[in-house]
């Protein structure tokens, strides 16, 4: 490196008022090296930087004006071969590749394969002896490129190959000549370049051209002798002074975050740093979320995925929510990030998120519209009711809801009108790529949110790639593939790339770092698995292909050795820009028994280098090993030629871990704590409870609560509360309860007090399950009308149910309200909606012929018989009082399903119960509390029926349950009651009350209760089973509680 400089600098000099044009791989390497040398004191006056690409270019510039033709990027020429690929394949032109479907994996192999071809000036004509393994691939490959070639010249465009061949063959008379100029080149880069590229070099004129030789003694030696990694590896010469490192972590963010702590505990110099990683993936990705959470100024030199920008990540969420038939779970999930711009003074995000699940969407793109328009009219027609029919704040609240689910339709409204992509006419699961494509690139440019220079670049590179692939593909493919295929064109996409600058850390790949060397390196992620990376070949251009086609291709079984002396020729670079590498062994650097002593003790008046590797795989759960690199500078530190692995490791271990071990590496508040527990634990001490809780008093609570529910005693914790009993028991006022809140009450205590008193409800989300179709009360309620519907058309016609006569009625009714439930839901899929549909069907046959076995016991009078809750006018009751042995009088609620009169003129309260017979017998008619309904109901039918027939015998003497579906089997339990069972039914209902009124919720006795319960994440009782099973047996404040368990 510092040969090459002294060389550079003796040229500008040397031509100090010419025009010198250093030829780089890339601008941003070449800015670096001259900022370097400026830094430096180096002379540099009119240099300027060009890569070859560029060089082709500016030389036939007037050339491709004149004749139209336009330069197009990797990326377009790319989708050309992907449409080629997918043409010929569909029409069988292929044989060797015929079986392949393609994918952007292999499209990429393809295309790579053309383009090394094409710059290694090897021509499409056939050879006389094929120099593939197969002579079809070489017949399917000249069939590509000849597709290929002619789809570009009719397009006018030319490719990074065609263009170095047009410099190179345009005759000189058609140049334009310019003033005099003096091109500068590498001699090690000029060993670097394509033929293409090496040929427009050599086109230069002699005197214009000077190459500058500055191969190190590194170098040198590297290529001599065998060209085994093991034999030439150890040629390294250089000795190094204090200021070099090798570290090991567990774990990559360890590694990255250990890094950070030793630059920043170093005071080192941000725009003096250099981070060097040996994979972009995790490496990039980690060092930029570490360094946006502690606000670290840093520059990427190969810039960040493009996940990690707001469209990037819009456009991913998106596709996901298009691919899972527009759910509104996956919709939430795009709210949630605060990815989409809606304009200013509409709906929020949340409000969103709320009006979409009381809407009860679903998925589906129809049914956003349907439910919402439905939603919309509902409350249109609550806005005509007469104004004394509603009070001001409904009125109000209703104007308001309406404002706002007529914005929300606007806004679904315009996303959809976005998202019109074009179908097949033949098959609407068929797509146009093209049409999706383009559809996407509009909403991303119309709905995507941009915050930062990344979003608005990541937003232009998107569109970018996308139109492309709007213009050229021709594809109609299954939704789910042309998501895929989207995903995979923008997958890799990196944003974000920038040039060293003042202030920053610098990140970058490896291979870049020649060019870019600054006072303090770290190379991280130089792992055996990484570095020097795999021998792996080229899936299109075998290594045995490539050699006979052309010296010039690069093979794969050298990309170890290239890569282990490119960080060689590095290492020396640096050590002559930095001088770390001099005469002499390390001093101070080992302990007597041959460990590392910490980097941060490490002197930095002339800077360091650090070498790192992750010890440990977190996804694997595997150790990992050093490469041979750590162990040939362990041997230059140690001075220990003979050292091996077991050696390195010795020295390595331990590795770093998350504990940070001394206060300097603490980054952030977790640190801090670990930092705190290692170091009291070190000392023989024990970090106190009390001093977390004086740092957060909020936690004193939360362990307070969790020493109470661990303990034997009912406290405030196990739900022993103080309330106003006014205000939760209804015996306290004349508002109505239904036995299925009682029986919540029963169940379980505490979680009536969640639902009930502290009205804490689970969303409502349709949640998409593609095994399933409709939910259990969905199902339930489905059933309930076509028993309904079914029993009045009998009773309107005074039939008796029968099978042979009613069965095909009865299906015909059935698969018309089944089909206007698939109108209101659909189904995931046509398998799932026909096992459900015949599920429900047969049921309903279940049903017709349980209630011809049971007709002549008894009949149905009434159905779905509401009380004191609005339902049908012509059956709906006001609520029903209820007198307590304890004199207060209890208001009841609720909807009887069915009324049926038996033989002797006495009446039956039924319930239909649409799952199985499990929880359900005929001796334990109350449970302990948990089943309350039939009795309730039985007692509220008898007082209806009397207030209704004041002067006839009114006597209800039975109720239950029926379970007419196929899980049921038609099994009926009835309970017939005697005058004491009213008395009991009472006496249970007041205890309940009175348990609710004292404020006793206790969590439920019995784990198995939870099975159907809501609030499992939050009361976590079946880990507390021991400490409540022993406040049960013994604590004298759960006597009623054990006195309400005793009524079976």
């Amino acid at each position: 490196m510092k040969s090459f400089i002294d060389s550079l600098d003796s040229i500008c000099k040397e031509y100090p008022l010419n025009k010198k044009v250093l030829i780089m791989p890339s601008y941003a390497k070449g800015e670096m090296l001259l900022k370097k040398m400026a830094l430096e004191g180096y002379y540099l006056f009119n240099v300027r930087i060009i890569t070859p690409l560029d060089l082709a270019r500016n030389k036939i510039e007037d050339y491709l004006k004149d004749h139209d033709l336009q330069l197009i990027a990797s990326s377009e020429s790319r989708q050309v071969v992907f449409n080629i690929m997918e043409d010929l394949i569909n029409n069988n032109k292929l044989s060797y590749f015929s079986h392949l479907k393609p994918s952007n994996g292999i499209i990429k192999a393809i295309h790579n394969a053309i383009h090394e071809l094409k710059m290694a000036g090897v021509n499409s004509k056939p050879s006389e002896k094929s120099p593939f393994v197969n002579p079809q691939k070489e017949k399917d490959l000249m069939t590509i490129y000849k597709h290929y070639q002619n789809y570009l010249q009719g397009m006018n465009w030319l490719d990074e190959g065609d263009l170095f061949n047009k410099a190179i063959t345009l005759k000189e008379g058609e140049i334009t000549s310019g003033e005099s100029v003096k091109y500068l080149v590498s001699d090690a880069y000029l060993h670097d370049l394509t033929y293409l590229e090496r040929q427009l070099v050599d086109s230069l004129p002699d005197d214009s051209l000077h190459i500058i030789d500055e191969l190190t003694d590194a170098l040198n030696d590297a290529h001599e002798g065998d060209d085994q990694i093991d034999t030439w590896k150890r040629k390294i010469t250089f000795n190094t002074k204090e200021q070099i490192d090798l570290f090991s972590a567990s774990g990559e963010s360890v590694e990255v975050k250990q890094v950070f702590s030793w630059i920043r505990d170093g005071c080192l110099p941000f725009d003096r740093t250099i981070i060097l990683y040996s994979s972009s993936s995790p490496y990039s990705e980690l060092i930029y979320k570490l360094s946006e959470k502690y606000q670290i100024p840093v520059t990427f030199g190969e810039g960040i995925m493009i996940q990690n920008t707001k469209p990037g990540k819009l456009l991913f969420l998106l596709l996901e929510w298009i691919n899972s038939g527009y759910r509104v779970t996956d919709l939430n999930k795009i709210l949630d990030e605060n990815l989409l711009y809606i304009g200013e003074g509409t709906l929020s995000g949340y409000k969103i998120r709320k009006l979409l699940r009381e809407a009860s969407i679903g998925w589906s793109r129809n049914r956003y519209f349907h439910r919402l328009e439905k939603v919309i009219s509902e409350l249109e027609n609550l806005e005509e009711l007469d104004d004394n029919a509603i009070d001001d704040n409904d009125h109000s609240r209703h104007q308001r809801l309406l404002g706002e689910y007529r914005a929300l339709y606007r806004i679904i409204n315009d996303i959809f009108t976005c998202l019109d992509y074009q179908t097949d006419e033949q098959d609407p699961e068929i797509i146009s790529l093209a049409s999706l494509s383009g559809c996407i690139a509009r909403f991303i440019d119309e709905f995507g949110q941009v915050t930062s220079q990344f979003d608005k670049e990541a937003q232009q590179r998107i569109r970018d790639e996308l139109e492309l692939i709007s213009q050229i593909s021709k594809s109609y493919l299954e939704i789910d593939q042309a998501i895929e295929r989207l995903k995979e064109s923008i997958e890799n996409i990196r944003v974000g790339q920038e040039l060293p600058q003042a202030g920053h850390i610098h990140v970058d790949h490896y291979q870049n770092g020649w060019w870019m060397l600054r006072d303090n390196v770290y190379l991280i992620g130089f792992d055996a698995d990484r570095f020097p990376g795999n021998r792996q070949e080229d899936p299109i251009l075998l290594d045995e292909e490539r050699k006979q086609i052309s010296d010039w291709l690069p093979l794969g079984q050298d990309r170890p050795k290239e890569n282990y002396q490119l960080v060689l020729d590095m290492l020396k670079g640096i050590a002559d820009m930095t001088g770390h590498m001099e005469n002499g062994h390390t001093e101070n650097r080992h302990r007597e028994n041959g460990h590392r002593e910490n980097v941060h003790n490490v002197h930095k008046e002339k800077g360091q280098m650090v070498i790192s590797y992750s010890s440990f795989d977190t996804t694997e759960h595997k150790e990992k090993f050093p490469s041979s690199l750590l162990l040939q500078v362990y041997r230059q530190i140690s001075g220990d030629s003979d050292a091996d692995y077991t050696t390195l490791q010795n020295y390595l271990m331990p590795p770093e871990g998350m504990i940070p071990k001394r206060q300097s590496e603490v980054m952030d508040e977790i640190d801090w704590w670990l930092a705190n527990y290692v170091e009291y634990v070190e000392n023989g001490q024990h970090l106190q409870l009390n001093h977390i809780v004086y740092c957060y008093p909020d936690l004193q609570k939360g362990v307070e609560a969790f020493q109470n529910r661990l303990s034997p005693e009912f406290t405030v914790y196990d739900g022993n509360v103080s309330a106003d009993r006014t205000a939760i028991d209804p015996r306290e006022r004349a508002k109505p309860i239904s036995p299925t809140r009682l029986e919540l009450l029963g169940r379980c205590p505490y979680g009536y007090f969640l639902n009930q008193v502290l009205g804490i409800e689970p969303p409502e989300d349709i949640e998409f399950d593609p095994g399933k179709w409709l939910d259990s009360l969905t199902r339930g309620s489905l059933l309930h009308t076509i028993f309904e519907q079914f029993y009045r058309e009998l009773t309107l016609n005074q039939e008796k149910p029968q099978e042979h006569k009613h069965s095909e009625y009865l299906t015909e009714m059935a698969e018309e309200l089944i089909d206007q439930q698939l109108e209101e839901l659909p189904p995931p899929s046509d398998l799932v909606y026909q096992y459900e549909k015949d599920d429900l069907l047969n049921s309903a046959l279940v049903f017709l012929r349980s209630e011809q076995e049971y007709f002549e016991s008894s009949r149905p009078i009434y159905f779905e018989l509401y009380f004191g809750r609005s339902g049908d006018e012509q059956e709906h009751q006001d609520m029903v009082p209820v007198e307590l042995p304890s004199g207060k009088r209890l208001y009841l609620s609720g909807k009887i399903d069915r009324v049926d009169l038996d033989q002797d003129g006495n009446y039956l309260a039924y319930d239909y119960k649409t799952g199985s017979t499990y929880g359900y017998s005929e001796s334990e008619y109350y449970k302990g509390g948990r089943q309350l309904q039939h009795a309730l109901y039985a007692l509220a039918l008898e007082q209806i029926l009397q207030e209704n027939y004041p002067h006839n015998n009114i006597k209800v003497t039975g109720a239950g349950y029926l379970f007419p579906t196929v899980k049921g089997e038609g099994v009926r339990y009835i309970r017939y009651y005697e005058d004491n069972d009213r008395e009991q039914i009472l006496e249970l209902v007041d205890k309940l009350l009175d348990l609710l009124s004292q404020g006793k919720f206790v969590m439920t006795d019995d784990t198995s209760d939870c099975n159907i319960c809501d609030y499992q994440v939050i009361c976590d009782r079946k880990s507390l089973d021991d400490s409540i099973t022993e406040m049960f047996d013994y604590c004298p404040e759960l006597d009623l509680f054990r006195q309400v368990r005793k009524f079976e």
